[in-house]
């Protein structure tokens, strides 16, 4: 397949993943995005536009992993997503709420700061950050 192929092909994937993760089929729609990611993945010339691809679709997939609750797929899928861009808030959102879910709230504390640096009026990132607080709160009382 060519580069403009497998864009082409790794476009659909993404909507078709978008479909089943509207329906809540976050399994499905998960599968949709590996695919995706696997075509772009084999694009030769690299470009900004695909770089926006490949964070937006492993983005998507870490949210369905994290509804899924395979949170160690999700941090995987978000530092891909941050290796690409180190700045992608949603990724470091994202990979926040996995870690405070699998308990380990340190990571979680650095993920959710440095997202809030980046968007500091962000109040979805605001109301995580007091509760992994408060997670860490708790788990230095026990």
């Amino acid at each position: 397949m060519s580069d403009a192929e497998l864009i082409a092909a790794a476009l659909r994937l993404k909507e078709d993943g978008n479909i089943k993760f509207k329906s809540q089929l976050y399994k499905q729609a998960e599968g949709f995005y590996r695919d995706s990611i696997a075509h772009a993945e084999t694009v030769k010339n690299d470009t900004e536009e695909l770089k926006k691809l490949k964070i937006t679709v492993l983005q998507n997939m870490s949210i369905c992993t994290n509804n899924t609750g395979d949170y160690k797929e999700t941090v995987m899928s978000c530092t891909k997503a941050l290796y690409l861009d180190e700045k992608a808030v949603k990724a470091l959102y994202l990979r926040s709420v996995a870690f405070l879910k699998s308990s380990q709230i340190d990571e979680s504390m650095d993920d959710i700061k440095n997202a809030i640096k980046l968007d500091p009026k962000d109040k979805n990132l605001r109301t995580h950050f007091e509760l992994v607080k408060k997670a860490k709160t708790e788990k230095g009382a026990s």
